[in-house]
């Protein structure tokens, strides 16, 4: 049989979760379903409020969530492709991606309205669009007058 810690002359059977020294019943505080001597529930509690807050999705976006938002990488990916669209030739392949991924990036900040990103998704919808139809007007033209060329 031990004795209390702190009351030597009272035999207990009950101890600390975290240290394991015996306390008596007085001794010990309930604290998330485990029993703790006084020193170690102060412990707890100051690990408890240091602890960083456990991530959340739904928190509103911060500035820099707004300038790169990675929160929704599809938007920003279809932004990316969008940019590169601008290389011509490049946009016959870079362009349709961009309207696809800029999509999806818009479907997921109408889904959760705490997401960044509808900007970016927004210019790689415009951007890969245009820039698609314009090299497929160029190939039209090119083509056109080839084909005038070649029935002379």
């Amino acid at each position: 049989m031990a004795f209390c810690t702190y009351h030597p002359q009272v035999p207990t059977n009950d101890g600390c979760a975290n240290c394991r020294r015996p306390f008596c019943a007085s001794c010990l505080t309930d604290l998330m379903g485990a029993r703790y001597c006084g020193h170690c529930r102060d412990a707890v509690l100051a690990q408890m409020q240091h602890q960083p807050p456990a991530p959340n999705a739904s928190r509103p976006p911060t500035a820099v969530d707004h300038i790169v938002p990675t929160k929704n990488p599809m938007a920003l990916t279809g932004y990316y492709l969008g940019v590169g669209s601008l290389i011509p030739c490049l946009a016959l392949l870079l362009g349709p991606a961009a309207i696809f991924c800029g999509l999806k990036g818009l479907r997921a900040q109408k889904e959760n309205p705490h997401l960044s990103g509808k900007a970016h998704a927004l210019v790689a919808i415009i951007l890969g669009g245009v820039t698609t139809l314009l090299n497929l007007g160029f190939l039209l033209i090119v083509g056109l007058g080839i084909a005038a060329l070649a029935g002379r």
